[in-house]
C-alpha cells in the first residue's frame, strides 16, 4: 500500500540518478555526469562516504552529490540501512532514469527504483565477481546479478565478453538482453591526458644495474584476481632463462601478506610505488604493461597504456580479451598460464620490430575504439532515447 502510494508520484523528466558503491569507484563515471548535464539532464550521483567525493564534486560542480553507506560485502544491518536510504532518496528526487553500477549499488539502487516506479532503470555491468568467487559464494553472487537485471528495464555491459557471459546466465526470458555501446568501455580514455612521452628515453626508476633491463609494469589492485602471483611465477621463469628485466607495481594493496613479502618472492628487481594519484608518469616509465588478470569488465589501465603507446600483455579473461587487438596493441595469453605469460613478455623484449610496431599503432587503435569522445558520444545517444523535451 505504501509502495503503491510512492509509485503514484510522477517522475521528474530528465532527472538522472547515477550510482556506484564506494567513493573510490566514482572515477568509473569519468565524463558521464558532465556529458549528461551538457545534454540537458539534472544529474545526481550517489556513493558511499569517502575522501574521493570532495575531489569528484570539485571536478563536477554542477552535479548534486548524495551519500548512502553501502558495504561491498554482504552486511544485513548495513544493507537494510542502505535500502532505507535509497527509498528516501528516490522518493525525494523522483528521477526518470536510474543508472546504477558496481554490484551493491547496482542491486540496491535498481531494485528500489523498480518498486518506487522509476520509468527507466539502467543496470550497468562493469565486471562479474562471481567468475572468480569460491563455489559457496558463486551462486549467491549470480543470484544478485539476476535480481538486478530482472529489476532493470535496460542492461548495459561494458564489453562484448561481459555481455556474452550475462547471456549464459539462467532465466534469459525474464530480463532485458545486455547491450554494448560501440566496442565497450565504462568511461573511455582521455587521449589528451594519456599520450606517449615526447622523448623516447625511459626514466630511471630503479638503481642502475649497469644493464638496460626490460621494464614490466603492473598497475591495479594488488590482489589474487589480478593475476599478480601468476606474474611473479612468469618473472621467475624469465630470470632462470637469463632474461634481464625489472618490475614496477603500483596500486592499492589488498594482499593478506605485506607487499615486501610479496616482492621478496621475485628473483628480478621489483619496486612498489603504492597507489597513484596520477598514473601518466607510470606509463612513461615502463616498456610494457602486464595485466595477467583472471576477470575484468573492460580494464581502464589497458586503455590508458594503449593511449600512451605502451604495449600490453593481458589474458583472455572476460573483459580483458576485448581491450587488446592481438599484435596491434598487445598480446593475449591464457588465464593462469605463467609459461605463456613469460613467453609473451620475452617475445616483446626480444622482438624489437614487434615492439616498435605496437608502439606506433596502439594509440590510434585505442582512441578509435575507446577514446573518451567516442564513448561519451555513445552515452549521449543512449541517454537521448530517454530524454523528454
Amino acid at each position: 500500500m505504501i509502495l503503491e502510494r510512492f509509485r503514484k508520484r510522477r517522475s521528474i523528466p530528465n532527472r538522472a540518478v547515477l550510482s556506484v558503491t564506494s567513493a573510490y569507484s566514482l572515477q568509473l563515471l569519468g565524463q558521464i555526469p558532465q556529458t549528461l548535464i551538457d545534454g540537458g539532464w539534472d544529474v545526481h550521483v550517489v556513493s558511499s562516504e569517502g575522501t574521493e567525493t570532495a575531489k569528484f564534486q570539485a571536478v563536477n560542480p554542477e552535479v548534486t552529490m548524495h551519500q548512502i553507506s553501502m558495504a561491498r560485502e554482504p552486511n544485513i544491518l548495513q544493507d537494510m540501512g542502505a535500502i532505507w536510504g535509497w527509498i528516501r532518496l528516490i522518493r525525494i528526487l523522483r528521477p526518470s532514469v536510474a543508472f546504477n553500477g558496481t554490484p551493491k549499488a547496482g542491486l540496491l539502487g535498481t531494485v528500489t527504483a523498480l518498486f518506487l516506479g522509476v520509468p527507466r532503470r539502467v543496470y550497468i555491468v562493469r565486471g562479474l565477481r562471481y567468475e572468480t568467487a569460491p563455489r559457496a559464494a558463486r551462486w549467491a553472487l549470480i543470484l544478485t546479478e539476476l535480481v538486478a537485471m530482472v529489476s532493470a528495464t535496460d542492461v548495459l555491459a561494458v564489453s562484448p565478453s561481459v555481455a556474452q557471459a550475462l547471456r549464459k546466465l539462467p532465466l534469459p526470458s525474464l530480463r532485458p538482453p545486455p547491450v554494448v555501446l560501440g566496442f565497450g568501455a565504462s568511461k573511455g580514455v582521455d587521449g589528451n591526458r594519456f599520450r606517449p612521452r615526447e622523448d623516447s628515453q625511459k626514466l630511471t626508476v630503479l638503481a642502475n644495474t649497469g644493464k638496460q633491463d626490460f621494464v614490466v609494469g603492473f598497475l591495479g589492485r594488488l590482489t589474487v584476481d589480478k593475476g599478480i602471483f601468476v606474474l611473479r611465477q612468469a618473472s621467475n621463469i624469465l630470470s632462470l632463462e637469463g632474461f634481464n628485466h625489472r618490475l614496477i607495481f603500483a596500486g592499492p594493496s589488498e594482499l593478506s601478506e605485506s607487499v615486501d613479502t610479496f616482492l621478496g618472492g621475485f628473483a628480478a628487481p621489483a619496486l612498489y610505488r603504492g597507489a597513484l594519484l596520477d598514473p601518466v608518469d607510470f606509463y612513461h616509465q615502463i616498456d610494457i604493461l602486464c595485466l595477467p588478470t583472471l576477470r575484468e569488465g573492460l580494464p581502464n589501465v589497458v586503455l590508458e597504456a594503449g593511449a600512451c603507446g605502451v604495449p600490453v600483455v593481458t589474458t583472455n579473461a572476460t573483459g580483458a580479451v576485448d581491450a587488446v587487438v592481438e599484435e596491434s596493441t598487445g598480446l593475449i595469453v591464457s588465464v593462469n598460464s605463467a609459461e605463456e605469460l613469460a613467453l609473451a613478455i620475452r617475445r616483446l623484449g626480444d622482438d624489437h620490430q614487434l615492439l616498435s610496431g605496437i608502439r606506433e599503432k596502439a594509440r590510434s587503435i585505442t582512441l578509435e575504439r575507446f577514446g573518451e569522445r567516442v564513448v561519451m558520444s555513445n552515452i549521449r545517444d543512449y541517454f537521448g532515447r530517454f530524454f523528454q523535451g
